[in-house]
């Protein structure tokens, strides 16, 4: 009975931490990357939690763009109440760009894909010259946006887009 209950738990073990490393690279519209909640907890310390120690970190007059090379992952943050933009609780998401292979989004839509699958897998999406808006959205300040969009260039997706419009001040 124990020796069962011991192959029980290592088995669930082993399923929990494989389903958590598949979902590392899933782009949920633009409530998720990975595990970072964009809308919920869409702050510089919350991409930290998620992604770990970035590449680098780029500060600007209020923003702040933070690189995971490893992940081809670029996040900019930003503070329009004059606190730091690379702040922990004080960088709220802006916009993120996603080109690294390994990413998809939960329709399956992956970096490298044919051009074509986005019309399959989306088919709503609106094409904006090069970018095609998978999930377009709305706010009374800025109209329609993209809040996941995919580029491709040369028949091939090179990358996502997320973008949050009102990231939080």
């Amino acid at each position: 009975m124990r020796t069962m209950l011991a192959v029980l738990v290592v088995a669930l073990a082993a399923g929990v931490a494989g389903s958590t490393a598949s979902d590392s690279r899933v782009i949920r519209g633009d409530e998720w990357i990975g595990s970072f909640a964009v809308k919920k907890n869409g702050k510089l310390g919350g991409a930290l939690a998620a992604f770990g120690a970035p590449s680098s970190t780029t500060r600007g007059d209020g923003s702040c763009r933070v690189r995971w090379n490893r992940l081809g992952l670029q996040i900019s943050f930003y503070n329009l109440g004059g606190q730091d933009a690379c702040g922990r609780t004080t960088g709220f998401f802006q916009s993120a760009t996603i080109n690294g292979r390994g990413w998809r989004t939960v329709q399956g839509l992956r970096i490298g894909d044919a051009g074509a699958r986005v019309r399959r897998l989306f088919p709503s999406a609106e094409r904006h010259g090069n970018r095609w808006w998978l999930v377009p959205r709305f706010t009374q300040a800025t109209g329609r946006y993209p809040g996941l969009s995919a580029g491709v260039n040369g028949g091939k997706v090179t990358d996502f887009r997320v973008v949050y419009g009102a990231g939080g001040e």
